[in-house]
């Protein structure tokens, strides 16, 4: 399970959802309008690794308090039929107000589904809860895991966005959702569903990095995002990141950036390591226009 932390001072556009002191290694779970029993279920799923804060109205979601203090990694939001709408408009404010907060809809049950429920999933809800469904112990502590590791995706992706091509796209997505399975080139296709040569030459048409240096940048950017967000080890990162070991990590992070993980954290995070990615191919391009001119066919006089 990833757990917050907070780098410096809070974004003012973030300054809001704060109150609670948690400790650096310890999730942050905000709860609005949530019944008895789903707090209960709530405070059960992050016993050990989370502190969870329960607010009853919409406008505490968004009153500022002091600078500095957490913000949360999680905002379960509890949805009723008759309230769907409210809470469409509330998780699309969140999204703006808190991009790195991860959003799960509480829902009352199966029967009671709202029909709006496609219009949350749309507004940017991560993940959906359902009362005596999935919201016991071990299953809704993945639940909020995983709606953390969407809501990471979605922060690096945007990150690493303007700096790759529209066709390669879809390789960085498929290594930021399932890091722990797209490892290496083979189940990058895999994840695709492409041989591995289609993989080498969509990176080669779109005159861009090879493979292998794409999916390893994209990964230290995942990584660069955990150390600025979280304050959990670089063992534990490694793990849910699904490299060899602590050391593998720290060999590639150097190899690829120069900085240690520890300097990678104290230096910003995922800005350091997209900064060092433009330099490369900034680098790459140079390379690529070079090679072009010893092409081109001389032209005699």
């Amino acid at each position: 399970m990833w757990r917050g932390r907070v780098c410096g001072s809070v974004m003012p556009r973030e300054a809001a959802l704060h109150g609670v002191t948690v400790a650096e290694d310890q999730s942050h779970v905000v709860a609005w309008s949530c019944s008895a029993v789903q707090c209960a279920r709530l405070r059960d799923a992050i016993r050990g690794a989370g502190q969870l804060r329960v607010v009853r109205e919409a406008g505490e979601l968004f009153v500022r308090s002091d600078a500095g203090l957490r913000p949360p990694d999680v905002v379960v939001l509890a949805v009723a039929t008759d309230s769907a709408r409210d809470v469409v408009a509330i998780t699309r404010e969140l999204r703006i107000r808190c991009p790195r907060a991860a959003l799960v809809a509480y829902c009352g049950g199966v029967r009671d589904t709202p029909a709006s429920i496609g219009a949350l999933a749309a507004a940017g809800v991560h993940q959906f809860v359902f009362t005596d469904v999935n919201d016991h112990g071990v299953v809704l502590r993945t639940i909020l895991a995983s709606a953390r590791q969407q809501c990471a995706a979605e922060v690096v992706l945007a990150a690493l966005r303007p700096w790759v091509p529209p066709p390669i796209h879809p390789l960085v997505e498929a290594a930021l959702t399932r890091p722990l399975i797209v490892s290496d080139v083979r189940s990058l296709a895999d994840a695709l569903g492409v041989h591995r040569k289609t993989v080498f030459n969509r990176c080669a048409h779109a005159e861009f990095l090879n493979p292998v240096e794409l999916l390893t940048w994209t990964r230290l950017a995942l990584v660069a995002y955990l150390l600025e967000a979280t304050g959990i080890t670089v063992d534990k990162i490694s793990i849910e990141t699904g490299y060899p070991s602590p050391t593998a990590l720290r060999n590639m992070m150097k190899r690829y950036t120069g900085l240690r993980p520890t300097e990678i954290r104290a230096g910003g995070g995922l800005q350091v390591v997209v900064d060092r990615l433009r330099a490369r191919l900034a680098q790459n391009s140079a390379g690529l226009s070079a090679k072009s001119a010893l092409r081109a066919p001389l032209h005699t006089v």
